[in-house]
């Protein structure tokens, strides 16, 4: 199973007693009761670095945005002033 936010709590996961795999598609998996799917001997796993890189070019583009209005004076070029 590939998931995102959605809860399995034990309850949910003894619905699905043939399920093997479960991929949370974030760096966390505190949405997965992981004791009660390693107990059915599920799998659980996650992306640790899921946009570590995008992260730190977005806030260094933000301080530059801040420190020098760049989108301002991109606006006023594109309005041909």
């Amino acid at each position: 199973m590939l998931t995102n936010k959605v809860a399995l709590d034990k309850t949910t996961l003894d619905t699905a007693p043939s399920l093997r795999y479960i991929e949370v598609m974030a760096t966390g998996h505190d949405v997965v009761d992981v004791r009660a799917a390693s107990e059915k001997g599920m799998v659980v796993t996650n992306i640790p670095s899921y946009s570590t890189s995008s992260i730190a070019q977005g806030a260094i583009a933000f301080l530059l945005e801040l420190a020098n209005n760049v989108g301002n004076h991109n606006q006023t070029v594109n309005d041909g002033k």
